[in-house]
């Protein structure tokens, strides 16, 4: 039985230590597996906590690990147990419009590239009070990581499939793979490595079998090489089979 999982690319090139960022990999892992979650973004992008992609959307997710009684709105300050602090709401439509221009630059070109604002609180002991305008059209959603999935499975496509496509394919290249069809599953950089150099390998495994047979010059190593040549030449095709890896 295999169980599918969420794709999660870290592109920093570093350890991640923030433990609601951690929290969301680990749930996006067990509970969105059409979807691919980019973390560690670069200062580039804003300050976007996280990227999650799919099903023809994208979020720019500003990420709470806050802990007790919350309470705020789509305007002012945010108070958590008496305390102010600054509205993560305008943090997170900052970074939604700078991803926004960022992939249209470097992604789609002309494509649409709408990217939603979505701010998540993992913490389990979080409770939250909000007076949200959804009037706005600079509106952000706001949930506790539980309700990510019924969420975000219920959102209708905003893009079309090729420019979902293009949009992984960058974030891979980035984590040195790449997303070649999602429809029917991933292929990576690395799985064409490994499958060229297993190429290589059948190949010198090929000439060193005529070699041996030549320089014996008898039937019964003509017959051997003949055999291994066949032998390595399923293996080789077997090999191309398995660089496609269903996520």
């Amino acid at each position: 039985m295999f169980i599918t999982m969420g794709k999660v690319i870290n592109i920093s090139g570093s350890r991640i230590n923030d433990w609601g960022i951690l929290k969301l990999a680990e749930y996006v892992r067990a509970n969105l597996p059409e979807f691919t979650l980019v973390i560690g973004c670069k200062p580039g992008i804003y300050d976007v906590d996280a990227i999650l992609a799919g099903g023809g959307k994208i979020y720019a997710i500003e990420c709470k690990n806050w802990k007790g009684d919350i309470s705020g709105g789509s305007y002012g300050k945010w108070i958590k147990d008496g305390r102010e602090f600054s509205n993560p709401l305008h943090q997170s439509r900052n970074s939604a419009a700078a991803l926004s221009g960022w992939l249209k630059m470097n992604v789609a070109g002309k494509g649409k590239t709408w990217v939603d604002s979505l701010v998540v609180f993992t913490h389990n002991d979080c409770s939250l009070t909000l007076d949200i305008d959804e009037t706005s059209n600079t509106s952000v959603s706001v949930l506790l990581l539980d309700e990510l999935r019924e969420w975000v499975t219920a959102r209708k496509a905003s893009f079309s499939s090729p420019t979902e496509n293009r949009i992984l394919n960058y974030f891979n290249r980035l984590n040195g793979e790449e997303v070649i069809n999602i429809e029917r599953g991933y292929i990576t950089n690395r799985d064409i490595d490994t499958a060229d150099i297993g190429k290589i390998a059948v190949i010198i495994g090929f000439v060193m079998s005529i070699f041996i047979a030549l320089s014996n010059q008898s039937g019964i190593s003509l017959a051997f090489a003949v055999i291994m040549g066949f032998i390595f030449f399923i293996v080789f095709l077997s090999g191309k089979r398995t660089r496609y890896h269903l996520k």
